[in-house]
C-alpha cells in the first residue's frame, strides 16, 4: 500500500534526526516534535530488522499516479456534493470514506488539491446545512486555514458576504470554545476565530470591509470590538476601512463602548508619536474621503483622535487644506483652532498646503489664524508666496496681494529662502510668466 510505503520512508528519515518530525501522508499533515512522540524518545526510533514495513517493496510511479487520480476523484466528487442537499452530501461522504478507508473526520481535516477543506467549500457555496454538519463532527476544523492565502472558512464567508454562514460559524465557535480559545503563549498570537488573520494580516472583519459587506462587518465587530483595531500588513485596521468606506453603522458599532472594549496595547500605536511605522489613521481617511459625519462621531467618542498624525507628521487640517475640503477646514477650526499653526515633518503649515494646490477659499479661512505669515516658513524657508509662485498659483498670489497690508506684503515679497530666492526669483526660474508680471506690477 502507498500509505505504508510513505510511513516506511518517513520512519527511515526520522532515524537521521531527532529535532523535528515533519512529513506528509496523502491528504494528511503531521508536524510533531519527536519529544512529543513519547514512544520513540529523544534519540529517535529503534528499528527491528523483521519490521514488515521495512521489508516491503517500494511503490512504483504507477502506484503514485493511481493514488493521485483517486484523490482527485475524491476531491471532485465531494466538492460537487458541497453544492447539493446535505443528505446527498452524507451519501457521497460515506461512499468516499469506505472507498478511501478513511474516517469522515479525517476527510474533513484534509486539504484537498485546491488547498481548501470541505468546510471552506461549503462556506463559499453558502451551504448552511453542510457547514453545520462539518462543524458538528469536527469542531477543530473551524480554524483550519487554506493553503492559498491562509484563509479560514470565516474569511471566505466574509469575503462573499454570506451573513448566514458567518453567523453560523460564529455560533459554532462560541458553542465549542466559549467565544475564544485564548492566547497562544508560545507564538504570542490570539487563537480566537474572529481574531485569526490570513497571510495579508487580514481578519475576517478586514475581509468583509475590503469587499464592501457592511452587514457582515457589523455582525463581526459586535462580536469582538477589539478586532476593530487589529492592524493588517498595510497598517490598516478595520476601523480605518469602515471610515474609508463611509460605513457609519460599522464605525458606531466598533466604538459603541469605547474605550472599555479595547486594550491599551491596541491603541498605543495610533497615539504614540514615535511609533514607526505608523498605522493608517481612521480620522485621516475620514477627512480624506470627506465623511464629516463619521469624523465627527469618532472625535466625539475620543477627542484625542484630533491630535493623530500620519507618517509625515500631517494632522487632519493638513489633509483638508491639501484637498480643498472647505467644510472639513471649518469644522476643524471650530473644534481645535490651534491645528492651523502646526507643522508637518517638512515644516509645512496647512496654509502652505492650500497655497500649493491653489485653494483660495481655504486660505481665506486659515489667514485669520496666521497672524504673522512671514514667520510661517517651511523647511526651505519658503513663505506662502514662495509656495504659490513656484507652483504657478496665480489666484493665490493675486489674493495675497489684495488682502495683506502693505508692510506684510512687502516682507513676504522680499523674503529670501535658504538659497537666497525671493518669490519673484522662483516665478522667473519656473517660468510662471503671469505671476512674474503680477509681482512686478505690485511693486509699482
Amino acid at each position: 500500500m502507498l500509505i505504508d510505503y510513505e510511513i516506511r520512508l518517513a520512519r527511515r528519515r526520522m532515524c537521521r534526526t531527532n529535532s523535528t518530525l515533519k512529513f506528509s501522508l496523502p491528504n494528511r499533515r503531521i508536524n510533531k516534535s519527536i519529544a512529543e512522540q513519547g514512544i520513540w524518545g529523544l534519540n529517535g526510533p529503534e528499528f527491528d530488522a523483521s519490521d514488515p514495513y521495512l521489508n516491503q517493496p517500494l511503490a512504483t510511479s504507477s502506484d503514485l499516479l493511481d493514488h493521485e487520480e483517486e484523490v482527485t476523484s475524491m476531491d471532485m466528487e465531494l466538492f460537487q456534493a458541497t453544492t447539493s442537499d446535505v443528505n446527498d452530501f452524507i451519501v457521497v461522504l460515506e461512499r468516499v470514506s469506505r472507498r478511501m478507508d478513511r474516517t469522515c473526520s479525517d476527510i474533513f481535516e484534509s486539504l484537498c488539491i485546491s488547498g481548501n477543506t470541505l468546510l471552506h467549500k461549503a462556506a463559499s457555496y453558502r451551504n448552511v446545512e453542510i457547514v453545520k454538519l462539518i462543524a458538528d463532527q469536527s469542531p477543530s476544523i473551524l480554524t483550519n486555514m487554506n493553503s492559498e492565502n491562509g484563509d479560514t472558512a470565516l474569511h471566505l464567508a466574509a469575503k462573499a458576504g454570506h451573513l448566514d454562514i458567518v453567523s453560523t460559524l460564529i455560533e459554532y465557535d462560541n458553542r465549542n470554545y466559549g467565544g475564544g480559545r485564548g492566547t497562544d503563549s508560545e507564538l504570542g498570537q490570539d487563537n480566537s476565530l474572529l481574531r485569526m488573520d490570513n497571510n495579508d494580516g487580514n481578519t475576517a472583519l478586514h475581509v468583509a470591509l475590503i469587499n464592501g459587506h457592511q452587514d457582515v462587518a457589523q455582525l463581526l465587530s459586535n462580536q469582538d470590538p477589539e478586532v476593530s483595531f487589529y492592524l493588517n500588513k498595510d497598517g490598516k485596521c478595520p476601523l480605518y476601512l469602515a471610515a474609508e468606506a463611509g460605513f457609519m453603522q460599522c464605525v458606531a458599532a466598533m466604538l459603541a463602548n469605547w474605550p472599555f472594549t479595547v486594550s491599551e496595547d491596541r491603541i498605543q500605536p495610533f497615539i504614540n508619536p514615535d511609533q514607526s511605522p505608523k498605522p493608517k489613521s481612521p480620522t485621516h481617511v475620514a477627512m480624506q474621503r470627506e465623511h464629516i459625519e463619521i469624523l465627527d462621531y469618532m472625535l466625539n467618542k475620543e477627542p484625542n483622535f484630533i491630535y493623530l498624525t500620519d507618517e509625515g507628521g500631517r494632522n487632519l487640517i493638513h489633509y483638508a487644506a491639501w484637498s480643498g475640503y472647505l467644510q472639513g477646514v471649518q469644522y476643524l477650526l471650530s473644534k481645535y483652532p490651534a491645528c492651523a499653526s502646526q507643522r508637518d515633518k517638512k515644516g509645512l503649515f496647512p496654509i502652505h498646503m492650500a497655497s500649493m494646490k491653489g485653494h483660495v477659499n481655504v486660505i481665506q479661512e486659515l489667514i485669520p489664524y496666521c497672524s504673522y505669515p512671514v514667520e510661517m516658513l517651511c523647511h526651505n524657508n519658503w513663505n506662502i508666496l514662495h509656495v504659490a509662485a513656484m507652483n504657478g498659483r496665480l489666484n493665490v498670489v493675486r489674493y495675497i496681494i489684495d488682502i495683506l497690508e502693505t508692510s506684510q506684503l512687502e516682507s513676504l515679497k522680499t523674503q529670501k529662502d535658504t538659497y537666497g530666492n525671493t518669490p519673484l526669483d522662483l516665478a522667473i526660474r519656473y517660468r510662471r510668466t503671469k505671476i512674474v508680471h503680477l509681482l512686478r506690477a505690485s511693486e509699482a
